[in-house]
């Protein structure tokens, strides 16, 4: 990396730091958390059960609340539903990331890159998420996320953590949601894709309603 480019990524890097040390001194309150097992266990033709995270892994994490769902349909594969909320975060409790957690799990990207979702309705709506295809060993699953908070949707990482910085600073809060949706690839990719997708389009009105405090 050339040295000019490398000094401007310690000083970006130094400011994001800076921005966020301050916003978490100011001492934003926590809001009340979304009530996530409000979200429907049947939409369309899917039905779903809860399941929960282990105790040491919800550790790790800590979240203020999760919702681990896994849907399916009659004649198709699995789809796993992960929601975390953070109420305030802070420089040591910030979002943990699929980018860093799934390698942690044995899975290695094999295609990363955006997925632009739209929402029909009238008027649409869309956002992008991360798009990722990792396997471990002879799995392979098709992984979508995004993070969700204070009115926004956002898929880069960089950009979400500028953005909470800001929103903290300018009194919107530090709330944030991580949502994952993710599943094992059955014919191909692309048709396990299209199936996430189909979900995501049917789960996203109540999703939008449990920005937090709502």
């Amino acid at each position: 990396m050339h040295k000019a480019s490398r000094l401007a990524l310690v000083l970006f890097t130094f400011c994001v730091g800076f921005s966020l040390h301050r916003a978490i001194a100011q001492g934003d309150a926590q809001k009340p958390a979304p009530k996530l097992q409000q979200l429907p266990l049947v939409v369309g033709s899917w039905q779903s059960r809860d399941e929960e995270l282990p105790q040491d892994v919800l550790l790790a994490l800590r979240v203020d609340d999760y919702l681990y769902r896994r849907y399916q349909q009659k004649a198709g594969g699995p789809v796993t539903l992960y929601v975390a909320y953070y109420g305030r975060q802070r420089l040591d409790e910030r979002i943990h990331s699929p980018r860093g957690c799934l390698p942690a799990g044995g899975w290695f990207p094999v295609s990363a890159g955006y997925q632009e979702i739209v929402i029909p309705g009238t008027p649409s709506h869309h956002f992008t998420a991360n798009h990722y295809l990792v396997e471990k060993g002879l799995d392979r699953q098709v992984v979508l996320y995004w993070f969700q908070g204070r009115g926004r949707i956002v898929a880069d990482e960089i950009k979400a953590s500028l953005l909470l910085a800001f929103d903290t600073l300018s009194g919107r809060g530090s709330d944030e949601m991580l949502v994952r949706v993710n599943a094992p690839v059955r014919e191909s990719p692309g048709h396990t894709l299209a199936d996430e997708l189909r979900l995501v389009q049917l789960l996203y009105p109540r999703l939008a309603g449990f920005e937090a405090g709502s």
